[in-house]
């Protein structure tokens, strides 16, 4: 088959040549063979060829003719030697005499090919407001030569070209690619390929010496993102970048709607090779983390309302979004909150100096005695009416880029919401490490971090979403009404679940009633098409979500069971320290489980995060390996030693009258002939409800037999009368001061042996009570070698 041009008849004499010399060797060998030429091509004589080519960067239409019928085609492919490449897969379709429709029908199907002029798109935006940027697998003069030139006729602005050589190859063909660059593209970014064993910077040098000999002047990373008029000029630009990341991300910022980047050399390869190391790099993935660095254009669309009223002089790309300087890093960008206690406009010039180009303000920047702006002429100010907003209005704007191909998981409730969360993200990061087959050293599931899970929180652990992550999973907090509803404004969850109602932050609620209307604007506030995950063993939660579509709902108590939830328990067994023990349904499947986490509660958590799971498209086989193996978070249900073996259930982490009965009840069944101490803080946040929950508390210990109970805090005196009035013998309820004193009296406990080896201590209160400072003094204690004697 021969390939022809209307413009020339090289490739034809080409072609011709070569079945000339295959029809000679066969009969200097005496065979009598016949061979059969089909040319294909734009020339409207050949056999099989395309006319009326129209194209763009979308794809082209044109109209083939094959074999006498014809036919209006369209293909996503771009580039005219695409329709030659189609044409010729044309030819052999028809040289197997198949029939032209059939021909015709599977050349339609041809999609985008992987690492072959592939488009990289942010989902969430248009394609026409995003420039179009492509990887492709060239990587010799000809091809990127091919291509370059495809792309110059379509580009309505900028052709940016990324590229490199690798090392440890053909030098010769550095200078020509850097060359091929320098003549076809408008702004060149020379960078790391492969380098193996050579030093980039060489490879590099040599690719920028065939550029320069045509004319092309190298930029400074400066010039690169500063003044237009010098990337703009009559003469092609180029700069050099070792770093492949840095490079793609430059380009990708640079570029605009109607601009086209090309990211050319390593196409469809997930590596790259950099001494003896292979390590990931997919351009694909960087190209759409380029897309999604913060430029003035994203700012404005995210913070609209907003005001730049400093220009400033961007010389390179901006960074993260940062509220802290204490760990603000160059280029990133400050946002300045003000709250009760701070204000980070008064660390405005602490941020320049650190490195910000950019600061998010809603005061007015301080001057000095002559009136000129305190910060550097270089960083830009961005003006809003409330940073706390924008801190918001940031992480939903990289979220809404991500969308719909980012599914999200959104988690609240009084009691349990971070342990689902931890529970959740290891079941889907088990499913996507399964999934992706290569190992690329990042964890494919953003989640919350520790407990920032409020409306500063919610967003920075949002905001660093990228194009590796699967799947966000993200905890909501609250303590008053209206918080819930605009964090789910913010993350726009796919997946919501409510653990449970409780007396919880009653102290801003009110009423039990309160806190279900305050969690419930979770359900309220999502889309309709979300998937509500919802408690059936909880009356409050079962009633809350109203237009939802779709609902799985989960249980672990016969009450809840009769509503026939998708995802259940039966068999629940008990195991002490050991974890628990059960029959875990999801759908029609089940499967015996012992999970390593203590308590009822836990059980229920499970499945949440299971339900959850199952909502996100897991297979029950990854779900249930993951719970296998999951244990539990810092100072959530945390099981540890003490010197002298004195067992320790550690689930400081947090308190309200729910949870603190669920650890009662557990540490209750722990060991066998062994004492068992409660060492309790006050549950925070009750208002009018204190009093009472402090004495049922000290009530529960009593009557599950605690041996006894060391209470600190403003309602001590509640819990340490509840436990008397149950029962509890007054020398065996101690109240202190404070956690020192606590301390002090378990120290001596012992060292007396009046607290010895194999007994159980269960130690919990509410995050501001900070009830770790007695384990982190028992140990001091006892790492110090404090005189003993002084206790006895």
């Amino acid at each position: 088959m021969v390939v022809t041009e209307p413009s020339g008849m090289e490739a034809i004499n080409w072609g011709e040549r070569l079945c000339h010399d295959l029809l000679g060797q066969q009969q200097a060998l005496g065979q009598q063979v016949s061979v059969r030429v089909l040319d294909c091509g734009f020339n409207p004589k050949a056999a099989i060829n395309a006319d009326k080519l129209s194209q763009d960067i979308n794809g082209f239409s044109c109209e083939l003719s094959l074999a006498g019928e014809q036919v209006a085609f369209n293909s996503r492919l771009t580039g005219k030697y695409n329709v030659l490449n189609l044409l010729a897969a044309a030819g052999v379709g028809r040289a197997l005499k198949m029939e032209p429709r059939l021909i015709f029908s599977g050349l339609e199907e041809v999609g985008q090919v992987p690492g072959r002029l592939e488009r990289v798109l942010l989902p969430g935006v248009n394609e026409e407001e995003q420039p179009c940027v492509l990887v492709d697998y060239a990587h010799t003069p000809d091809a990127l030569k091919n291509v370059l030139q495809a792309l110059q006729s379509l580009a309505e602005g900028q052709l940016i070209c990324v590229f490199g050589c690798g090392g440890d190859r053909d030098q010769g063909k550095r200078p020509l690619m850097g060359a091929v660059a320098a003549e076809c593209a408008s702004i060149s970014i020379v960078t790391s390929d492969n380098p193996r064993s050579e030093d980039p910077e060489d490879i590099i040098q040599q690719i920028a010496q065939g550029a320069a000999s045509m004319g092309a002047v190298e930029l400074t990373t400066e010039e690169l993102f500063g003044d237009q008029a010098v990337r703009y000029g009559d003469f092609p630009g180029f700069v050099c970048l070792e770093d492949r990341k840095t490079a793609v991300h430059a380009a990708c910022v640079l570029a605009g709607p109607g601009d086209i980047v090309l990211l050319a050399g390593k196409g469809h390869e997930d590596y790259q090779v950099i001494g003896q190391e292979r390590i990931f790099f997919d351009d694909r993935v960087e190209g759409l983390n380029g897309l999604l660095r913060w430029k003035i254009p994203h700012l404005l669309k995210a913070l609209q309302g907003g005001t730049i009223i400093q220009q400033g002089k961007q010389t390179g790309l901006f960074g993260q979004i940062s509220t802290d300087t204490r760990t603000l890093t160059q280029g990133d960008i400050f946002v300045a909150l003000a709250g009760e206690n701070f204000n980070g406009h008064d660390y405005l010039q602490t941020a320049a100096e650190a490195g910000a180009t950019m600061v998010i303000v809603q005061q007015e920047v301080e001057k000095d005695e002559l009136q000129k702006d305190v910060l550097p002429e270089h960083v830009v100010v961005f003006q809003v009416p409330d940073t706390l907003i924008a801190l918001g209005q940031l992480a939903a704007y990289r979220r809404r880029l991500l969308c719909p191909k980012l599914p999200l998981v959104a988690i609240t409730g009084s009691c349990g919401k971070t342990t689902v969360k931890e529970m959740t993200a290891a079941i889907f990061h088990r499913h996507f490490t399964a999934a992706q087959g290569t190992d690329t050293g990042m964890d494919p599931v953003l989640k919350t971090g520790g407990n920032f899970n409020n409306l500063i929180g919610l967003p920075l652990s949002l905001l660093p979403v990228n194009a590796f992550h699967k799947i966000a999973v993200m905890e909501m907090g609250m303590n008053q009404f209206g918080e819930i509803a605009r964090l789910t404004a913010i993350a726009d969850p796919d997946i919501a679940c409510i653990t449970n109602v409780q007396a919880a932050h009653l102290e801003g609620l009110g009423s039990i009633a309160g806190v279900a209307q305050a969690k419930g604007e979770l359900f309220a506030g999502m889309r309709s098409d979300t998937v509500a995950v919802v408690n059936y063993d909880d009356s409050h939660v079962r009633r809350l979500p109203k237009n939802s579509e779709k609902i799985i709902g989960f249980a672990c108590t016969p009450a809840g069971r009769r509503h026939k939830p998708a995802v259940r328990a039966t068999r629940i067994k008990d195991l002490g320290a050991e974890g628990m023990r059960f029959t875990l349904h999801i759908g029609d499947w089940h499967e015996r489980i012992s999970i390593r986490a203590p308590g009822m509660h836990n059980v229920s958590n499970c499945l949440a995060a299971a339900a959850i799971a199952y909502a996100g498209g897991v297979d029950p086989e990854a779900i249930i390996t993951s719970l296998k193996d999951f244990q539990s978070t810092d100072k959530r249900m945390q099981m540890m030693t003490l010197p002298g073996g004195v067992r320790v259930l550690n689930d400081c982490y947090n308190a309200n009258p729910a949870s603190m009965t669920a650890a009662l009840r557990t540490v209750s069944g722990f060991g066998q002939d062994c004492r068992r101490i409660a060492l309790l803080g006050d549950m925070l946040e009750l208002g009018a409800e204190a009093d009472a929950a402090h004495a049922e508390l000290g009530r529960q210990a009593a009557e599950l037999g605690y041996d006894q109970l060391a209470v600190t805090g403003s309602f001590a005196e509640q819990a340490a009368q509840g436990a008397c009035r149950a029962g509890m013998a007054e020398e065996r309820v101690h109240v202190f001061t404070d956690t020192h004193d606590m301390a002090d009296w378990l120290y001596q406990e012992m060292i007396q042996a009046g607290v010895a080896a194999g007994d159980w201590l269960l130690l919990k209160g509410s995050r501001g009570m900070r009830m770790e400072i007695v384990l982190q003094e028992i140990e001091q204690r006892f790492a110090t070698g404090i005189n003993e004697k002084e206790y006895l």
